[in-house]
């Protein structure tokens, strides 16, 4: 049974590159599926990767395959810090499966309430453990009677990640959630919402709330307003940098916006990310997000002074996070880059996304400080 697999996940060097054409990826490992969520392990040995029919933990350093999941997958993954448990929401319910005994061990059901004449099934849109591993943070959308722009609304809701108990609802946001994140030091919970296009047109927003008492802090506007027919400016992606002083959001007009927190203060708001001119993204609900152009995801290294973003065309940038200088270009020739991250001793920079009738890949570089 082994050997089929790794056929399909021996090392393609030239599926990714350095622009200067230097510094071919430490490791390159293709997958027969898109890959949507990767992670390291806290020691930076190892790295879990997802498609929606599978999960796998690799070494980091030769990638050689160390577990195989029988998860079956899911849509949106998040894994918890020590890669010991993994999150997969198969809506409508969310599954925990804890990786040493391979097998699912807690099912979580969001009760969202959905009507049956309401014209958007509800749906899990992103997931987020907190430090500890405690919490399960999971954000998405609920039909709520009487809204006017006949969206759902966005709801963010906290469990026990060990029992599956309810422990708070974040309120009712703008519009569904598509983007959740505990900030590293657990004092802080970050949620990105979409947009609403239309005649009465709502920017995206991200709201964070104090992690221990759930009472909201901040609201940032990805703009501060829309006019009918412009992009709705939604919030793909939300991060804070290691020390909780910055928060970064991947934007659906191909931006990226940092803040200064608590102040509040915008440090950057800068184009990243160029698609197909023309084409529509198109979510697993049917619901279309804008124009493929957006930034789908974004991640501080750990001193916080740089920040990786990736998107549709098929490159990894990293800039300088306080001037947006870009400091070095990685190419993945994938349609749709769907996560980043750093190691964390800042000397790696990986990155995964592919196709999902395809293949995909997820690719570690060696970074540096430099």
């Amino acid at each position: 049974m082994q050997t089929p697999r790794l056929f399909c996940f021996i090392a393609v060097a030239c599926l990714a590159s350095h622009a200067s054409g230097q510094d071919p990826p430490a490791v390159t490992l293709k997958h027969p599926g898109a890959v949507i969520a990767l992670a390291f392990s806290p020691d930076g040995s190892q790295v879990a990767t997802s498609t929606r029919s599978d999960v796998r933990i690799w070494d980091a350093a030769t990638g050689k395959e160390l577990k195989f999941l029988n998860s079956h997958g899911g849509h949106p993954v998040a894994f918890r810090r020590d890669l010991q448990r993994v999150a997969l929401a198969r809506n409508p319910y969310v599954a925990l499966h804890d990786a040493a005994k391979d097998s699912e061990v807690l099912s979580i059901d969001p009760n969202f309430n959905f009507g049956i004449n309401f014209s958007f099934r509800p749906a899990v849109m992103a997931l987020a453990f907190s430090p500890d591993g405690g919490q399960l943070a999971t954000a998405g959308g609920e039909a709520i009677a009487g809204r006017t722009s006949g969206f759902p609304a966005g709801v963010v809701k906290i469990w026990d990640a060990q029992t599956g108990k309810e422990r708070q609802r974040l309120g009712e946001l703008p519009h569904r959630s598509d983007a959740v994140v505990f900030s590293d030091d657990g004092r802080f919970l970050a949620a990105g919402t979409q947009g609403v296009p239309g005649e009465l047109p709502e920017p995206g927003q991200v709201r964070i709330w104090d992690a221990a008492t759930f009472k909201l802090l901040h609201t940032f506007k990805t703009k501060p307003a829309i006019e009918p027919g412009q992009d709705p400016c939604s919030v793909a992606g939300v991060t804070f940098n290691h020390q909780s002083t910055r928060l970064a959001a991947a934007v659906s007009d191909g931006t990226v916006r940092v803040w200064e927190y608590p102040s509040g203060r915008e440090i950057l708001n800068q184009s990243g990310h160029l698609g197909p001119p023309g084409e529509y993204e198109v979510d697993i609900t049917g619901l279309v997000l804008g124009r493929r152009r957006a930034v789908r995801c974004v991640a501080f290294n750990p001193d916080g002074n740089r920040l990786a973003l990736a998107g549709y065309d098929r490159v990894v940038r990293v800039w300088d996070s306080e001037t947006g200088k870009e400091t070095n270009l990685f190419r993945l020739d994938v349609p749709r880059i769907d996560a980043v991250a750093f190691s964390p001793d800042g000397q790696r920079l990986a990155a995964a996304g592919g196709d999902t009738a395809k293949s995909g890949a997820a690719v570690i570089w060696q970074f540096g400080t430099d």
